[in-house]
């Protein structure tokens, strides 16, 4: 009979070890969730140029080398401007979501700025949009952290939405304020 009670001890032991190891698991998933929770939601408030005020002038390296200053005031009645690094691994996905929607858009004019030291990864925008390659002093002046993150700028380079772009859903969204301000003119 005293087998029995060892049987039942030792279950009962790997039991509650089991329970606490399942507990810790569950402590730290949640945690990571709300981890990620909390770095989508507020980088949007958090960084980047106000809205309404005026997107900084800031110089840039062309894809042909050439140094020029990107003032964004533009023609189309709205811009989107979308910053990137070459190490990201969404940010082509937000780039072929800017190309799709300014393809979809005739108002709407597209601008990529690179940071880092090469534009080769996205050479391919020039046939599409402006693009340019910023430093990271350039970056600080643009207030933003976290890549890929996207302004949609009006003709007077005055910000009108900004945030972070992961997905083609993120982009519309964005440009929202500037649809229902086109819609009004119309």
């Amino acid at each position: 009979m005293p087998e029995a009670g060892v049987f039942f001890m030792t279950t009962y032991v790997l039991l509650w070890t089991l329970v606490l190891a399942e507990s810790v698991l569950l402590f730290v998933l949640l945690r990571q969730v709300g981890h990620a929770y909390l770095a989508q939601l507020p980088v949007s408030e958090r960084e980047g140029v106000p809205v309404g005020r005026r997107l900084p002038d800031v110089p840039t390296v062309t894809s042909d080398g050439a140094q020029t200053l990107s003032t964004f005031v533009t023609i189309r009645p709205y811009t989107a401007v979308v910053l990137v690094t070459p190490t990201c691994p969404i940010c082509r996905g937000a780039i072929d979501a800017l190309r799709a929607t300014t393809a979809q858009l005739p108002w709407l004019g597209g601008a990529v700025l690179v940071e880092g030291t090469s534009v080769d990864r996205y050479s391919d925008v020039s046939a599409w949009g402006k693009l340019g390659l910023i430093t990271d002093k350039t970056a600080r002046q643009l207030q933003v952290r976290a890549t890929p993150f996207a302004f949609v700028v009006d003709t007077e380079a005055q910000v009108v939405a900004k945030g972070i772009v992961n997905t083609v859903d993120d982009l519309q969204r964005l440009l929202e304020p500037a649809k229902d301000a086109i819609e009004a003119i119309d």
